[in-house]
């Protein structure tokens, strides 16, 4: 009886483990895919920012309201929207926005992790005592796919989107705002990373440089799925910590060759089906 009691918690956990990861990879893949897809920015701050989301909850959390947490949230809202309006307002051409943006996004998480530094300190930080129920993430897992493809196939909003991506000067010659879409796409992307942020804080211990993990997590995610299918991005991050998990939980291969292995498929990917693993119709132009 015990032994099916310990064998019924250690699924339940694989399961959590599981879901969990494929939660948090998939939105920062979708992030990073989103900027990519709507305004040809290839974000390497998204990983620092959800870092910096996560010091800010636990901030509330732990002191609830106060100025000096507030000013930085809010020097965090400016910083965030900031950015995009310097690149998308100050260079319109895309193809300069997307080389520019390596280099400012990525200075721009050397800068929040600074500030992260200063004000923090290098401690991890985690919220204990809570404990997030499996039918919790079961929940938010079902129901972010169909989010996703809700907004994608039957909104007039993703549809607007989807045009921008493919033909961002035929939806502007339509008298229709593209850069008030990117805001308000890039705001709600905010809104739910910080949803995110909250679920990652109360399962793991936090530190500053533990930003460059999750984005590499999200850019590899994004390749294997592809920026023309972002609606499949959760699916793509669950085989992906599947195979993950296979390998180095299950087979209890060498963790020293995680990152080669994940690596080589996607180079395969790559290779194989440039447009990623979810392309299977492709429109010809």
């Amino acid at each position: 009886m015990r032994n099916m009691l310990y064998l019924k918690i250690c699924v339940s956990m694989d399961r959590s483990y599981i879901l969990f990861n494929s939660i948090v990879y998939g939105w920062l893949a979708l992030v990073f895919s989103a900027f990519y897809a709507y305004a040809k920015i290839q974000h390497l701050s998204i990983g620092s920012f959800m870092v910096f989301l996560w010091y800010i909850i636990y901030q509330y959390m732990t002191t609830w309201f106060t100025f000096h947490t507030t000013a930085i949230l809010l020097w965090f809202i400016a910083c965030y929207m900031g950015s995009l309006w310097v690149l998308i307002h100050w260079f319109p051409n895309e193809k300069s926005r997307d080389l520019l943006s390596i280099v400012f996004t990525l200075w721009l998480s050397l800068v929040t992790e600074n500030v992260l530094h200063l004000f923090y300190g290098p401690w991890s930080v985690s919220v204990s005592g809570i404990d997030v129920p499996l039918y919790v993430l079961i929940v938010l897992f079902i129901g972010l796919n169909i989010f996703l493809f809700y907004m994608s196939w039957a909104t007039v909003f993703g549809k607007m989107m989807k045009g921008v991506f493919e033909r961002s000067l035929v939806v502007s010659s339509l008298w229709i705002r593209v850069q008030r879409l990117q805001y308000i796409t890039f705001f709600l992307l905010l809104l739910i990373l910080t949803l995110i942020a909250g679920l990652v804080l109360v399962e793991s211990n936090i530190k500053p440089g533990d930003w460059l993990f999750y984005l590499i997590k999200g850019i590899w995610i994004s390749i294997l799925v592809g920026f023309s299918q972002k609606q499949w991005v959760f699916v793509g991050a669950l085989l992906y910590v599947l195979v993950e998990y296979f390998f180095f939980i299950h087979l209890w291969r060498p963790i020293i060759y995680k990152e080669s292995l994940i690596l080589v498929i996607i180079l395969l990917v790559l290779v194989w089906k440039p447009s990623g693993l979810f392309s299977f119709w492709k429109r010809h132009l």
